[in-house]
């Protein structure tokens, strides 16, 4: 068989030369010949030439997974914070006040959902609130079945081919068109009788794969903890943790509460209703996801190419007064009993920036501290968990005592504001602190334990 047509049954792999510089988050997007692009500059991290790498998957693929993945987060959310309907009838048949029955929710919550929602019209139906329950478990049921099928070991290690010596190579000798032209045609002809087959689909859904001894598990698990002192990180850390304490606590707690009381009078079956204008603030955000995406591909480019881990950040400007605008909307209609439509304008305020600040704000610190991906993400999950329960924690008590107007739209509204305004300190210095991080003996820890060539 010619060598043109077994060229192209291949399937297509990603190449690039980007490469990341002297200090972590800043990387080196400019295309050489023959990459691919996104936004007209080098894809980054850069890719193994092995189908096999999670990088080189197809993208139904990855869509697949992503799906499985995000509905696995909604039932593991709406089952922690779906029956915040229910606190009611807790307190009524275990014999116990409100707030210990908040409990119940706020100690184990991990994020927030939309299991209010539904909670409640169960209810409706005549059914106890254990059906709840059932029904999360028979969804998960299933979605296992499909994570067997579909979600692919993703751990992946790549050979230390660095890409920086690769695009040195490629940029430092100056060549006229024809021989770049010739020397990519002969890179490929060489690599692709060196790239190894896909494996087969049986292959994917082995329950076992090799094992990584290099990593010390105990170790792994201190390190993490040192990433509590990386200021991109704890600023991530602390977004997500208000965040999820104001969506998954603050207003799932005290909206069911309240609008069963007089003047609203509203049934507990409509009182998880609430998840609808969170609904609303992130479908409102959704057509802006792209935005930091954007607007750091145009600044690399006016950069030569040259990108930055704080160029995403302007995006965050139209959520940064949004969120806690709508906690003072909150807190006063709740503390002056207005109309009910105040709760839902100031909750999809508040979820609408709450989408910028997971989502942009995540990137930030991904794209500034790449190479350590995993021990950063242990560190987020545990202090977005600390905080969001901190802020849950005899949250109700600390109302009647204090206010809806002095606990929501003061405390709250002002810890959030001051944790929105953080993004102008890391525009600023943003760089300056990845420096500092980077020759600290954090950087040096972090560098020992590099996983940059791994994608997991």
């Amino acid at each position: 068989m010619p060598k043109e047509e077994i060229a192209a049954r291949r399937p297509h792999l990603v190449q690039s030369h980007a490469h990341e510089g002297e200090i972590p988050g800043t990387v080196d997007l400019s295309a050489a010949e023959g990459d691919d692009t996104a936004y007209g500059q080098a894809l980054y991290p850069v890719p193994a030439e092995d189908p096999n790498d999670p990088l080189q998957w197809p993208s139904w693929k990855k869509n697949v997974i992503l799906i499985i993945v995000a509905v696995y987060s909604f039932l593991g959310n709406s089952s922690l914070t779906g029956p915040s309907v229910y606190i009611g009838l807790y307190s009524k048949e275990f014999g116990i006040s409100p707030a210990e029955a908040s409990g119940l929710i706020s100690y184990p919550n991990l994020a927030f959902g939309f299991g209010p929602l539904y909670a409640g019209y169960m209810l409706a139906g005549g059914y106890s609130w254990r059906l709840f329950f059932y029904v999360e478990a028979a969804f998960a049921g299933a979605l296992l079945i499909m994570a067997f099928f579909f979600v692919e070991e993703s751990t992946y290690h790549r050979k230390n081919q660095s890409a920086t010596s690769n695009y040195s190579n490629h940029s430092s000798t100056v060549r006229d068109t024809d021989e770049k032209l010739e020397d990519h045609i002969q890179l490929e002809n060489v690599s692709s009788t060196s790239v190894p087959s896909r494996k087969s689909f049986l292959a994917t859904l082995k329950p076992w794969g090799s094992i990584d001894s290099e990593p010390e598990f105990f170790m792994t698990i201190v390190r993490s903890f040192s990433y509590f002192l990386v200021p991109a990180v704890f600023w991530v850390i602390a977004s997500y943790g208000l965040y999820i304490g104001l969506g998954a606590l603050a207003f799932n707690y005290t909206f069911p509460l309240k609008i069963t009381e007089p003047p609203y009078n509203w049934s507990e079956t409509n009182s998880g209703l609430i998840a609808v204008a969170s609904f609303v603030g992130y479908l409102l955000a959704l057509p802006f996801s792209s935005t930091s995406d954007r607007l750091a591909a145009y600044r690399t480019k006016r950069n030569n190419g040259i990108r930055e881990s704080e160029m995403r950040l302007p995006a965050l400007f139209p959520a940064l007064l949004l969120a806690p605008a709508g906690l003072i909307v909150y807190g006063f209609t709740a503390e002056r009993n207005l109309h009910w439509i105040g709760f839902f304008a100031g909750v999809a305020m508040d979820q609408f920036a709450s989408y910028f600040y997971f989502t942009f704000t995540l990137a930030y610190a991904v794209d500034s501290y790449y190479a350590n991906t995993s021990e950063m993400l242990i560190a987020m999950n545990l202090g977005k968990q600390a905080i969001s329960f901190g802020m849950g924690s005899y949250l109700l008590d600390w109302i009647l005592s204090r206010g809806y107007a002095v606990v929501i739209s003061g405390i709250f509204g002002g810890v959030l504001l001051a944790n929105n305004l953080m993004v102008i300190v890391f525009i600023l210095f943003g760089k300056r602190i990845r420096r500092w991080t980077a020759h600290s003996w954090l950087g040096k820890l972090h560098q020992r334990t590099a996983t940059r060539d791994m994608t997991q």
